[in-house]
């Protein structure tokens, strides 16, 4: 089944409720006036409660790369290496900044087509939402160049694929549950691409976990 994940509303199955939009400021890259360098402050990372049963087994990537998050571990299926004095990790998508980004391998896949991102959550962590900024979002030229991710497949623990179509746009798209759940996990994989006009590398500049 797929779905539209529009700026600020999205549905997903018949477990999600769509949000308001919210005014936003008219820049979203880093090369913004009067100071809008960066993306909003990060939600605040969940704290660790009081253990409950081991979590249901989450997807496996051969070779992933991981960073932390206080309670929230991003791990992804591959990394770009390190270009123009930029790295690509997984660190990048939950930093708040909009000159760094997370971008899979193109020695791996074509486009970053087929590679992954799973958060895994810490032990009875909520999990209410997610907001991503799609694209690298470091400048407008920057945006342009590169790829965007246009069809991504997102899967929750027990529940089946759900595959959405993102927009092709600088500002943050969200998606909301009726109620805030426990997980163990969440994957996003991409699926296709809004082609770059010059390279074919396919960005995530932010992927926030609303608690």
């Amino acid at each position: 089944m797929r779905h539209r994940l529009a700026t600020g509303i999205t549905v997903l199955g018949l477990a999600l409720l769509a949000i308001p939009a919210h005014a936003a400021p008219a820049c979203h890259f880093l090369e913004c006036p009067e100071g809008d360098t960066q993306a909003a402050p990060p939600a605040p990372i969940p704290t660790r409660t009081t253990p409950a049963a081991k979590p249901a087994a989450r997807p496996k990537q051969s070779g992933e790369i991981c960073d932390d998050a206080g309670d929230l571990r991003y791990c992804v299926s591959s990394v770009l290496p390190p270009q123009f004095g930029f790295n690509y990790l997984p660190k990048n998508l939950f930093d708040g900044k909009y000159d760094t980004a997370w971008v899979p391998d193109t020695a791996k896949s074509v486009d970053g087509i087929g590679e992954s991102l799973i958060i895994d959550f810490a032990p009875n962590t909520t999990f209410r939402g997610l907001q991503l900024w799609n694209g690298y979002h470091k400048n407008e030229k920057i945006f342009a160049a590169n790829n965007r991710v246009r069809m991504i497949e997102i899967t929750l623990p027990n529940g089946k694929p759900q595959i959405f179509e993102l927009d092709d746009g600088s500002t943050p798209q969200s998606f909301t549950l009726p109620k805030a759940v426990k997980v163990a996990w969440m994957k996003l994989r991409i699926l296709s691409v809004y082609a770059g006009t010059k390279y074919r590398d396919t960005a995530l500049t932010e992927v926030r976990v609303l608690p």
